[in-house]
């Protein structure tokens, strides 16, 4: 996969997580909150606009939130900005 823009690589991380796409700038927003909150299941139904609590989907988006999740990156230096802003959050993430 080739990515025009470096923000973009947001947008793909949150589709992967989520299962929709969204802009990056809205992307950024939801990837630093579910990286570094600790009520994942909660940030994670409200992305996915779910109004139904019951156990069963609640059980579900916990799953789905308590996943390990391995990003591989080749080329960095593709991802390279003025403020290096994507290169800070894809290295501080694994840290919360």
């Amino acid at each position: 996969m080739q990515i025009t823009n470096p923000n973009l690589v947001y947008t793909i991380i949150y589709e992967w997580i989520v299962e929709r796409r969204v802009a990056p700038a809205n992307a950024a927003l939801f990837l630093d909150e579910f990286f570094k909150k600790k009520d994942k299941t909660k940030i994670f139904l409200a992305a996915q606009n779910m109004r139904s609590k019951s156990s069963s989907v609640i059980k579900k988006a916990n799953r789905d939130c308590n996943r390990m999740r391995v990003i591989l990156i080749d080329e960095l230096d593709a991802l390279m900005t003025q403020k290096q802003t994507l290169l800070y959050n894809l290295f501080d993430w694994p840290c919360h």
